[in-house]
């Protein structure tokens, strides 16, 4: 019973995520509001080279996903900031999502906004750091609210499209789940995540991010 519970909390929760106003507002707060860094992600960000220009903007990440995220992914920590990137000859802006080990604070991955670069080995291996898979239902939760954190730099809510997860999928020997990543009005990468199963136990495997169009892993 209490696991129907805690199953049926999660997916009111998702659903939140997915329509509550608040989402919209983390973006637009004034820089007072916005929490302090963690020490080990400004180190990082200043040991990333002189291509990359941090000055103190930081995407807040919305209360609800946020906390959602802590219970789901317990063993990491998600800032999201912007800085600006050498292109030589210009600059431009890029959203950059920094993980952060939970317990240690120590920076273990990054990750480009979608489209803006190559998908580190780092985070293809994330989730499998996580204990085995009880609840199929639960799991496909998870998948959804990592690809709502994915997509939240690319939100435009002045034009209220872009930066938003489309269809859940998984194929039918539950060996991989699939979330459309959507970008104005169709889905440009799909992030896709392994399950694999030893011994009787499923775990979370390695997940990629697909180019929707071309099919290539970034």
């Amino acid at each position: 019973m209490k696991r129907r519970i805690s199953t049926l909390c999660r997916v009111t929760l998702l659903i939140s995520l997915t329509v509550h106003p608040c989402l919209s507002s983390g973006q637009h707060k004034t820089p007072a509001e916005r929490p302090p860094l963690p020490d080990a992600v400004l180190a990082f960000l200043k040991g990333m080279g002189p291509k990359v220009r941090f000055r103190g903007d930081v995407v807040v990440i919305p209360k609800d996903l946020r906390e959602a995220l802590e219970l789901e992914f317990h063993l990491h920590r998600f800032n999201i900031v912007r800085v600006e990137r050498s292109r030589d000859i210009s600059w431009f802006e890029s959203e950059l999502i920094v993980v952060t080990d939970a317990k240690s604070g120590k920076v273990v991955s990054s990750l480009w906004e979608l489209g803006a670069g190559d998908t580190p080995e780092s985070f293809k291996e994330l989730l499998t750091h996580y204990p085995e898979i009880h609840d199929w239902r639960v799991t496909m939760y998870q998948v959804k609210l990592l690809a709502e954190l994915l997509v939240y730099p690319d939100r435009d809510y002045e034009k209220t499209m872009g930066g938003r997860v489309g269809s859940l999928r998984h194929d039918p020997e539950g060996k991989t789940i699939e979330a459309e990543l959507i970008r104005i009005y169709q889905p440009y990468r799909l992030l896709r995540v392994k399950i694999v199963e030893k011994d009787g136990r499923r775990k979370f495997g390695r997940l990629s991010i697909i180019d929707a169009e071309t099919g290539r892993e970034t």
